[in-house]
């Protein structure tokens, strides 16, 4: 334990003069390159807001993969809890209670609602044995209605008016897995296709809203396959695989993305070594030039290729675990040519199950493609791509503490540098135009540009509590602070200062599940048309109910934004007001 603790010490030694000046909201943890899809059977039901519950302070690049679809059986479902990247998990800290387990089965889900919404769900194990598994599965979430536009809300606006909002979002996938003993090997391909309506107020008046109909639509096409080891082997434990990527638009633009992603680690007397390897080859296709956007004049588009390079070495006690390595980032033809961070990082069990310490001090280079720019703001302009985001240091320091077993409270404090970060603008007097005829054609609609700033610094303190009672009642509430050191005359468009989530969730009888969710973010200001604008707080308030009418058939209902509240995420793009939702589950 002693030597457990002077590990650790060397490392908060190194943190605590660095977190003085700075520390950091978001912990660096060995990261799945894949995406685990966690299926609630019924789940909180949001087509327009959902992206609201959480803004980022830079775009993470999250990878789908073929890590194998989790599926959760319980007809239970809380809400859907927004990711706070400033409470990490910790491997060995005392983990919830676990769901009873279920035979793997099949389900449909379909539910309706007001403002024309739609939402399917489907999951098939086609077929499945001891050694192969073959799984389906698919997702509708749709709405067409018409959303409110006000004065309150826009103050440009003189009168106000409802135009369309139109989404529509599908996804299916297909996995196939093979286990071979201590090894697994996997393949899948999916399909996704979200088409929706640029709807947003642009700072015009019309007489007839529904005059123009100015439509999007993303196609993206993944396949890959990946090798790994389950455990260690020989002292060696592996995990490859390698994925195709295409994204395309209405417009023609095409973006196909190689994406390879090696990771081994090798058993040494107390701990382990390991390297972490990833390569992206980008290749982008632009169409030619289409109203509104200028593809002709569009910057950090060219074909690029880029490495990231993690070697470490873990420290791995009974309740400690430390991280010593580096980052390593090299691109070719686009980004940054070279970039070096740290990669310190510990945690340790004070007292076992009690009281746990972890700190850090990393970095993080982000390539930002086409791909996963739509999934952060789908209304930024197409001609516009962000260039790479490099964070040189990232520090932060917390502390997690179980309540006599009943509650985790987690407290904790950091502060980034972030080189040249983007934030999203909307300025439509200055959408890219040398040809004056796309200025006469009645396009309407918000489009995004991203403005950039230096090297500028991010303090963020965030808390956290988890607790429950008998499996009857789980609440969970989250909060951040964020406070942004800019260079004169920046601003943080759009983002947060202060951030809020809770959630509740409880049974009172049997059969039956109650649950309420509240997200708050406040703070922000927007740019839109040369013009600052303080964007209204968020304060929604959702609840539903599920209930078991039969031993295959769940019924469940939900009404979102209670409280109607006007706001939005994107300035110009209002929420919808009072959500209703219901449906049915059938097992099979």
């Amino acid at each position: 334990m002693k030597h457990q603790i002077s590990n650790f010490g060397l490392l908060l030694a190194a943190s605590l003069p660095m977190a003085g000046m700075a520390q950091n909201n978001t912990v660096e943890s060995k990261t799945d390159t894949t995406v685990s899809r966690q299926i609630e059977i019924v789940k909180e039901y949001n087509p327009t807001i959902k992206e609201a519950t959480k803004i980022t302070t830079a775009p993470e690049l999250k990878d789908d993969g073929t890590k194998k679809i989790n599926v959760n059986y319980s007809v239970w479902a809380t809400p859907i809890t927004p990711k706070n990247d400033s409470v990490p998990a910790l491997d060995y800290a005392l983990a919830g209670k676990t769901n009873k387990e279920y035979k793997r089965t099949g389900y449909l889900k379909l539910g309706g609602g007001n403002y024309t919404s739609f939402l399917g769900e489907t999951y098939l194990p086609l077929y499945q044995s001891k050694k192969n598994l073959f799984e389906l599965y698919g997702n509708h979430n749709s709405s067409f209605g018409k959303v409110r536009l006000t004065h309150e809300l826009y103050e440009e606006l003189e009168n106000d008016f409802r135009t369309k909002a139109k989404l529509n979002e599908n996804f299916w996938k297909a996995l196939y897995t093979h286990n071979i003993r201590a090894k697994e090997l996997s393949a899948y391909v999916d399909f996704g296709y979200n088409s929706f309506r640029y709807y947003g107020f642009d700072g015009r008046e019309l007489d007839d809203r529904d005059a123009y109909d100015r439509k999007q639509a993303f196609t993206n096409i993944d396949a890959g396959i990946r090798y790994r080891t389950k455990k260690f082997i020989d002292k060696w434990n592996y995990d490859g695989q390698t994925n195709y990527q295409l994204y395309h638009t209405r417009d023609g633009l095409n973006e196909h993305n190689i994406y390879t992603n090696v990771n081994g680690e090798y058993l040494v007397d107390n701990g382990y070594l390991s390297l972490d390897f990833k390569m992206y080859n980008i290749f982008t296709s632009l169409p030619n030039d289409s109203m509104p956007f200028r593809y002709s004049e569009t910057e950090n588009a060219d074909n690029s290729t880029v490495f990231i390079f993690r070697p470490a070495y873990v420290i791995k006690g009974k309740h400690s675990k430390i991280n010593i390595g580096v980052k390593g980032a090299f691109c070719i033809g686009e980004g940054r040519p070279a970039s070096v961070m740290p990669d310190l990082l510990g945690d340790i069990a004070i007292i076992p199950d009690y009281w746990f310490l972890y700190a850090g001090i990393t970095g993080d280079y982000t390539v930002n493609n086409y791909r996963n720019m739509a999934k952060r703001n789908r209304y930024m302009a197409l001609d516009n791509r962000p260039e790479d985001t490099y964070t040189p240091i990232d520090v932060y320091i917390g502390s997690k503490v179980n309540l006599f077993k009943y509650a985790l409270l987690d407290l904790n404090i950091g502060y980034k540098v972030i080189n040249n970060p983007y934030f999203f603008v909307c300025d439509n007097n200055s959408v890219k135009t040398k040809d004056t005829t796309f200025v006469d054609h009645n396009i309407r609609g918000s489009f995004y540009n991203v403005t950039y700033g230096k090297d500028d610094g991010v303090f963020c303190a965030g808390a956290g509590l988890t607790t429950g009672w008998k499996d009857k009642v789980q609440l969970t509430v989250k909060g951040k602070y964020n406070k942004w050191a800019l260079s004169k005359g920046e601003v943080a468009w759009m983002m947060p200062t202060s951030e809020l989530n809770a959630n509740l969730s409880v049974v009172p009888m049997e059969d039956l599940r109650l649950w309420v969710s509240y997200n708050y973010l406040g703070g922000r200001k927007a740019l839109f048309n040369d013009q600052t604008y303080k964007m209204k707080n968020m304060n929604d308030l959702s609840l539903g109910a599920t209930y078991k009418a039969m031993s295959w058939l769940n019924v469940f209902f939900n009404v979102n934004n209670v409280l109607s509240s006007e706001y939005d995420q994107w300035y110009g793009y209002a929420c919808q007001h009072l959500n209703v939702m219901g449906g049915v589950v059938a097992n099979f």
